[in-house]
């Protein structure tokens, strides 16, 4: 019916037929609008109770979320009076939430739509998305004017729909997504509408961890299987038997790889503890025994190791493990456990301790078994007040066996040598190889005649070693009875080897030290006898030394010096020196480069007392390469200088470094990094290191003298240059040496040799520079020699570059 206003509402029209003095219709009309919102909320709720009853069947029978979620939009919209439904997910790497599930008229909606769960994003102030951040439902009554909808609004118009409801969606306490719901009813989520869709929500929540604790019941099945395979598949791969012992009965179930493994007969065996016991080896009887008491006892784990005795008399080793059952009350009942053959672990181990305290090649102690005997050794000469001694026997020229007729030959011959040792020595004492060819024996009670047989152990490598225990208490003497046993080594060992219908001839040397204090350290007693053994070698070899505090403290100084060396650099404690060159006008031609160490402590060290032991550490490369790149520096400066630019600046260098294979390179990146005049630089080389490898010192040459680098043959004079090879060389210059020029003015003999070396560069239009000039006398003979280069304390010593120019 339609009011003044314009505006409709339902009435309900009652027609009767009235007869008075005519027939008259009379009609009531009655206002039901309050009755109809009555019947529609009744079928709103009739609808929402159906929806639920059906999502509930849903979460019961489906066994996916996915297939859940489909059911659940279905029953909104089927059954709850929905237009459409859907379920919408968080995808936890881009923060947006997903549909999973739709049903319903207007679902192309979802395809046009993007909503994320950050509140700051552009897609993030809708219903959804606020529910599901907030963690609470969203009622929507009004979707034209509700302002998160704004981004959506004319599309959710479009669609018919007046209001909408989400509500978020849980799943172990956690919001994963939510279900949203649209209808064309302005009142379709009232306080009833609202209690039952957030009991369905909340029932898919708990619908969704049903489905976790079922996917991990599964999982943990399935593990459960696959570990009980893995386990049967260990057990027949490992040859594992499974036995169970009754405490109460007093009875054993083996199974039949269990009998086996024990040497039973699986028909035979009753049960019985004297069948087990009879079973395993006598000597491990009473152990087993104990470890099952001590196992029922203090209810600990049973894991007997045992050897066990088969028919057949072979022994095998065995290993059980067991776990204790106990009642409610936690007395003992039984115990339940597998046994598993260890016979070849156990001879693996055997192996693997030998290899760990004897050498392989020869038999004797090794290194580790060594250090383990001479702390006793130490220990006992303590108490005993008596001497011991190390001898370090080391072969001689071994390498070259080995470089000339192979490994094979030099492992036969120190098989001989370690035979031979153990010879010399008694059984009581020990014998070891320490590595390469060297030996250390120990003997003990000795005896001065030192003529007893011993038994031999080896350490390893090539090396040897012999300690000798309860020498005398008097050191003279002790000593005496060590060298005894060092001369009887000697002896034996410089006799002929017969090797592969061979015979060969070698000797040792030979280091002792002697020791009687329990605080002295294995290594440095081992070390003692190291250094006295190459005082032998540089004896003249096949000879004995004994060691003595000097070569100790020869030994800390060099270590010392190295270390120091090592910070050197680092520190920037190098310098290089300028010794003036001239020529017979005495005017300066060049100089020659000389590095000095400037000491914190020792104040300016020179080069005689540290560069050796560069050479030896391989510290002469970066110290040669720091040189070589200071003075490209200085050439550079002086480049710059009119009165400097034709300087020349000759630098040193060793063998190690111009054997580097990148030598070249580095030359050539130092000049053109500093941008000089390469002919300006002059490298100084000796005579043994140009003849060491002829054909490869040519080449090296010839590619520096490519750039413009000039070369000087440093000492010409003190080696065995040879004409031939000489000749060859890209030589420019050649230094004659200092010790000829010294006495040139009254020797006849340095005399001749100076006049002989200048001819000889002469004629090979090389020039010639002499070291050394101190004295004027010594210039004008050399000037009336032809020679007009010089060098010496005559023009000035070497000094720092600020002195240095200052002469210039």
């Amino acid at each position: 019916h339609r009011r003044k206003d314009g505006t409709t509402f339902p009435v309900e029209v009652s027609i009767k037929l009235a007869k008075l003095d005519r027939s008259y219709l009379v009609a009531i009309v009655s206002d039901i609008t309050d009755r109809k919102i009555a019947e529609a909320k009744l079928e709103q709720r009739t609808q929402l109770y159906a929806a639920l009853s059906q999502s509930n069947k849903a979460i019961v029978h489906c066994t996916r979320e996915e297939e859940l979620f489909s059911q659940i939009c279905r029953a909104a919209v089927q059954f709850g009076g929905m237009k459409m439904a859907w379920v919408g997910l968080i995808d936890p790497e881009t923060r947006m939430v997903r549909p999973t599930a739709s049903f319903g008229d207007g679902t192309d909606y979802l395809g046009s739509i993007e909503l994320s769960i950050d509140a700051d994003s552009l897609y993030g102030g809708g219903p959804t998305c606020i529910a599901i951040r907030e963690n609470r439902p969203y009622w929507c009554r009004d979707l034209r004017n509700d302002p998160a909808t704004i981004p959506w609004r004319e599309l959710l118009i479009h669609a018919g729909w007046t209001c909408l409801a989400s509500l978020p969606l849980q799943r172990g306490g956690v919001v994963v997504g939510a279900l949203i719901l649209y209808s064309a009813e302005s009142n379709a989520f009232d306080e009833l509408a609202r209690s039952l869709l957030v009991e369905m929500a909340t029932a898919i929540s708990f619908a969704l961890d049903a489905f976790d604790r079922e996917s991990q019941r599964k999982r943990s099945e399935k593990a459960l299987m696959e570990s009980q395979e893995r386990l049967d598949l260990a057990l027949r791969s490992a040859s594992m038997g499974i036995w169970s012992f009754d405490l109460i009965a007093n009875k054993r179930h083996f199974d039949d790889q269990t009998c086996h493994l024990l040497g039973i007969d699986p028909a035979a065996f009753t049960g019985s503890a004297e069948e087990f016991f009879q079973a395993v080896h006598p000597d491990d009887r009473e152990t087993v025994k104990g470890l099952l008491a001590r196992t029922i006892e203090h209810h600990v784990s049973y894991e007997p190791e045992y050897r066990t005795i088969w028919p057949d008399s072979s022994i095998h080793y065995l290993a059980t493990r067991g776990r204790l059952v106990r009642d409610d009350q936690g007395q003992p009942l039984k115990l339940n456990g597998v046994v598993f053959e260890i016979t070849e672990w156990k001879e693996a181990q055997d192996k693997i301790n030998n290899l760990a305290f004897y050498d392989p090649l020869t038999g004797l102690s090794n290194r580790r078994l060594l250090s383990d005997r001479l702390r006793l050794a130490l220990a006992s000469s303590a108490r005993s007040r008596r001497e011991g001694a190390i001898l370090f026997i080391d072969l001689d020229n071994f390498k070259t066996i080995n470089d000339t007729l192979g490994l094979a030959f030099g492992d036969l011959l120190l098989q001989q040598v370690a035979q031979r040792l153990t010879d010399c020595t008694r059984k009581a004492d020990t014998l070891a190889r320490m590595g390469s060819d060297e030996f250390v024996d120990t003997q003990r009670s000795l005896g001065e005649s030192a003529q007893e047989a011993a038994t031999v152990a080896r350490m390893g490598g090539d090396e040897f070693v012999v300690m000798i225990e309860d020498l005398s208490e008097h050191t003279q003497k002790a000593a005496t009875q060590a060298e005894i046993v060092g001369k009887k080594i000697l002896l034996a060992l410089s006799q002929p080897y017969q090797i592969d219908t061979r015979e060969y001839h070698s000797t040792c040397s030979i280091g002792i030290t002697l020791f009687n204090d329990r605080q002295q350290r294995t290594d440095d007693l081992l070390k003692q006898a190291d250094i006295a053994m190459y005082q032998a070698k540089k004896a003249g070899r096949n000879a004995l030394r004994f060691f003595d505090l000097q070569m100790q403290d020869a030994l800390t100084a060099r270590a010392t010096l190295e270390r120091e060396l090592r910070n050197a650099l680092d520190h920037r404690q190098f310098q290089l020196y300028y010794q003036i060159q001239m020529d017979s006008f005495l005017q300066p031609i060049g100089a020659e480069a000389l590095i000095r160490w400037n000491h914190p402590d020792r104040g300016l060290v020179l080069p005689g007392q540290f560069i050796t032991l560069a050479e030896e550490t391989g510290l002469i490369l970066p110290i040669g390469q720091w040189a070589l790149e200071t003075a490209c520096a200085q050439l550079k400066t002086w480049q710059q200088e009119e009165h400097t630019n034709s300087l020349v600046l000759a630098v040193n260098v060793s063998a190690r470094e111009f054997r580097q294979v990148d030598f070249v390179a580095q030359v050539r990146a130092a000049v053109q990094r500093h941008a000089i005049r390469p002919e300006l630089l002059k490298l100084e080389l000796t005579e043994s290191l140009l003849l060491e490898d002829i054909e490869d010192t040519i080449a090296i040459m010839n590619a520096l003298n490519e750039i413009g680098i000039q070369f000087s043959l440093d000492d010409f004079g003190t080696g065995y240059s040879s004409l031939q090879y000489l000749k060859r060389l890209p030589l420019d210059q050649i230094k004659i040496d200092q010790s000829f020029v010294r006495d040139v003015a009254v020797n006849s003999g340095d005399k001749a040799i100076v006049r002989t070396i200048l001819a000889m560069a002469h004629s090979m239009n090389l020039a010639v520079i002499a070291e050394g000039v101190e004295t004027r006398e010594q210039l004008q003979m050399l000037l009336n020699m032809g020679c007009t280069h010089y060098q010496g304390y005559l023009f000035g010593k070497p000094v720092p570059i600020e002195q240095f120019e200052v002469l210039v």
